[in-house]
């Protein structure tokens, strides 16, 4: 009876982690606000956008294509890819170049940011 107990114990801690790792996934992608999220892979991580954090008036997420459906679900052809959403929905996007680098810089997606902003008014 102890070992029934365990393995039930255990089947409930596993289906616990397994829910929570699928809710932290699903609420990457904010539905309030502007986010800024890079979809980016290990096989490409020097190419990994760092002045992500430095964008201003936005969130900012990193999100790994690897994990998930995300590359089929926002069509996401080469990394790194930045998506600029505004309540959920995208409204702008950064791809890399055939170097696999992205060729935007942070001036460029902060004024884009800023554009969003402007246009609410």
């Amino acid at each position: 009876m102890n070992t029934i107990y365990k393995i039930i114990v255990i089947y409930f801690l596993t289906l616990f982690f397994v829910f929570t790792a699928i809710v932290e996934l699903a609420g990457q992608i904010k539905k309030e606000g502007i986010q800024v999220v890079q979809f980016t892979a290990s096989f490409n991580a020097d190419n990994e956008v760092n002045w992500l954090p430095e964008l201003s008036e936005c969130k900012t997420t990193t999100i790994s294509i690897e994990e998930g459906d995300w590359q089929k679900k926002y069509k996401i052809a080469i990394v790194p890819t930045l998506i600029i959403f505004d309540d959920g929905e995208e409204v702008n996007r950064f791809q890399a170049d055939l170097s696999m680098a992205l060729a935007a810089t942070k001036e460029e997606v902060q004024e884009a940011i800023e554009e969003i902003i402007m246009n609410k008014f």
